[in-house]
């Protein structure tokens, strides 16, 4: 079986999650004679549209996202050679923020952009 190396760019932004999730699309890359060949490394992947825009590189990220970079650029959201399991999104804020107006608004906001429904 031929290895075929995809360049990406590896963002790591909550990394443990992140990690976790690389680790499992390698080993699903690697069963499907893929392999990953990480060409760069960025703190967070807002910043990703701009370089993926002047390279050849590739990204894998949560389909909302990518649907919102496809909507604002020249970039194009395809589906993943493997079957990528979904990763959780969790939300934390200190108790003391919980009766705050604004922190339950930006939890609603986030709660609606990321659930199912």
């Amino acid at each position: 079986m031929s290895t075929h190396a995809l360049p990406l760019v590896y963002s790591c932004s909550g990394c443990s999650n992140v990690a976790q999730l690389a680790n499992t699309l390698a080993v699903r890359l690697d069963r499907a004679g893929l392999a990953r060949k990480v060409a760069l490394r960025v703190p967070h992947f807002t910043v990703v549209p701009m370089i993926l825009e002047k390279s050849d590189l590739i990204l894998t990220l949560p389909a909302r996202v990518a649907r919102v970079f496809e909507r604002r650029g020249r970039l194009k959201a395809l589906q993943p050679p493997v079957a990528i399991p979904p990763a959780e999104v969790a939300l934390y804020w200190h108790e003391r923020f919980e009766p705050d107006p604004g922190n339950r608004w930006l939890r609603d906001v986030m709660v609606e952009l990321y659930s199912d429904s």
